[in-house]
């Protein structure tokens, strides 16, 4: 192949293992292959990527003969194009714009590392959403976890609904008792029954719904909610032990 010049004969550039083009050349950009692990990783992915291999690429460098990972572009003075390896590049004489090479080459290696990362992470994603969709369609829409979540909350549902039914007595009346009376039935629904203090006011609170507190009314309520407050302390224990 030759070498043009308005003022002097062409010229045959030898190089060590071929013969191409017609100086000066240009650098004038880099293809890489996907890396092997992004094909283990995402065939689909992988093979996105080797369709956007440029025509002049073919693996190997036109100035060695040896095989390359990163293909430096160079275009000749009559527009045809050549790859060489990111070795050779520096010793095709005639050829401008190399500068830019090593940066290049960085930012291949860049966007390999990248791509094969997001092929990892959507494989992964991937097999994760395979493995749900075999759960939902085991468990009727729902995943293991959701299943787990859904079976606790049932069974809570189930467990506050029967602490309340346990404690209808006072219910009803803690409930129109403001927030300290609301807030003694939330702890029903879980299994929590007021002692000490909390316990006298609880007594107090129902008594009072027959009289003002040491009425007569009062008085004769007292022993009664007292003993259904017994009945409720070992009620909650006895279901709290069958679970």
């Amino acid at each position: 192949m030759t070498s043009t010049s308005a003022s002097q004969p062409a010229k045959k550039l030898h190089h060590k293992a071929y013969q191409f083009g017609t100086a000066p050349f240009r650098y004038i950009g880099i293809w890489s292959p996907p890396s092997k692990a992004l094909l283990e990783a995402n065939p689909n992915a992988y093979n996105q990527a080797m369709a956007g291999r440029p025509k002049c690429c073919g693996f190997c460098c036109d100035h060695c003969g040896m095989s390359i990972e990163h293909h430096c572009i160079i275009v000749d003075a009559k527009g045809e194009k050549y790859t060489v390896g990111s070795s050779c590049i520096f010793k095709v004489d005639d050829c401008e714009n190399l500068t830019q090479v090593e940066a290049d080459v960085k930012a291949r290696q860049k966007a390999n590392r990248k791509r094969l990362a997001d092929a990892k992470r959507e494989k992964a994603s991937a097999e994760r959403e395979a493995v749900m969709q075999a759960e939902r369609d085991a468990n009727g829409g729902l995943t293991n976890y959701e299943l787990g979540v859904k079976n606790r909350a049932d069974i809570a549902k189930t467990n506050a609904d029967a602490y309340l039914e346990l404690a209808k007595y006072f219910v009803v009346i803690l409930n129109f008792s403001g927030d300290f009376g609301k807030s003694i039935v939330r702890g029903f629904t879980n299994g929590r029954i007021p002692t000490g203090g909390g316990k006298t006011i609880v007594i107090e609170i129902v008594a009072k719904a027959a009289g003002r507190k040491n009425s007569k009314a009062y008085n004769a309520k007292l022993p009664e909610v007292e003993a259904e407050f017994d009945k409720l302390e070992k009620a909650f224990k006895k279901h709290a032990e069958s679970k």
